[in-house]
């Protein structure tokens, strides 16, 4: 499946209290379609499986795409990017990249990233953002 990219939801306000939620707005910003994926004999498989199966994962691709594309070369998301990479052991931007779309993260990242494309400054969602991926010393 080819997905087409669209431009980033920057008016859409983003949030969540449970997983659920958060796998909505996910769908909601990626303008991902339900695939309408259940494999046969999968009557007792849990709600987050089956959405697992459902996920539109070349909607998420294109998503994600975009935001590198429009980020990349800002020096706060660059960092953002390396913060977020190291939280899985690394230092490549477009893992840092994917773990700003994580639960913990998105509603934030998903501020900063409208922030910038609406022309504005470095704002109130970046220095908390950039608080909660900056490791706590012991």
């Amino acid at each position: 499946m080819t997905t087409t990219r669209r431009p980033y939801p920057r008016s859409l306000q983003v949030h969540y209290t449970n997983d659920q939620q958060y796998r909505e707005c996910l769908r909601v910003v990626s303008g991902a379609e339900s695939l309408g994926i259940v494999p046969h004999g999968t009557e007792g498989v849990d709600e987050v499986t089956r959405d697992e199966w459902d996920f539109d994962a070349d909607a998420m691709t294109a998503l994600l795409d975009t935001v590198y594309e429009a980020t990349c070369k800002v020096p706060a998301f660059q960092s953002l990017y390396l913060r977020a990479a190291a939280k899985m052991m690394s230092d490549d931007p477009q893992i840092g990249l994917a773990v700003l779309f994580s639960y913990d993260y998105f509603s934030l990242f998903h501020a900063c990233i409208c922030e910038l494309l609406n022309g504005g400054s470095q704002s109130m969602a970046m220095t908390v953002l950039e608080q909660k991926l900056t490791p706590r010393r012991a």
